[in-house]
């Protein structure tokens, strides 16, 4: 192994230690631990490049397909690198149903089930395909409604006859009609 190789060794193993110690600490952000995630990955690449150009055994052999031989030797190869990514991907996944459930109860079960296992989809586009069901069901609810409506006949209902003391009376009306509210309680207090 030439000098170059081990430098590159030496300094996975520090970047390694230092994702560790920021992984210990409370309060570190994503972007922090995909920075020093990215360091790792950099050196690793060169690592790789090294090996490549020493004619030693690389992962360049590999398709693209994740099948289990090529995740095995991932794996095997790049153990920190690969319970990184599996460790990020699980706690995106939690973070991602923990999101969910927090709408849960505003949106159907079906829906939630779409978002959860089927279709999977973060919070923000159960949401919004929530709010697109409910519009859909209030265009239906108001169509249903102006269709009962005229079917009803309501519209060629007229006002009740007799009270001309409310809106749409003139004031003469208006004063006839309290004219004789007046006069009809007059005579019930008389008797007459």
């Amino acid at each position: 192994m030439n000098e170059k190789l081990k430098q590159l060794l030496a300094d996975l193993a520090v970047k390694q230690g230092e994702a560790k110690n920021l992984l210990a600490k409370s309060g570190v952000t994503t972007a922090e631990i995909n920075a020093k995630a990215e360091e790792i990955n950099s050196i690793q690449a060169k690592i790789e490049l090294q090996k490549q150009s020493e004619g030693g055994q690389t992962l360049s052999g590999l398709t693209d397909e994740a099948t289990d031989a090529n995740v095995a030797a991932f794996k095997n190869a790049y153990p920190n690198l690969f319970n990184s990514i599996s460790n990020s991907a699980k706690a995106e996944e939690r973070q991602r149903l923990q999101n969910i459930d927090a709408i849960g109860g505003q949106v159907g079960a079906e829906l939630l089930n779409k978002a959860k296992y089927t279709e999977p989809m973060t919070a923000k586009d159960l949401a919004f395909e929530a709010m697109k069901v409910q519009q859909q069901k209030g265009a239906q609810f108001l169509q249903n409604f102006a269709a009962g409506t005229a079917a009803s006949g309501v519209n060629g209902v007229g006002a009740a006859p007799g009270d001309l003391s409310g809106a749409g009376a003139t004031d003469e009306q208006q004063r006839a009609s309290l004219g004789d509210k007046i006069a009809q309680a007059a005579n019930k207090k008389m008797g007459r």
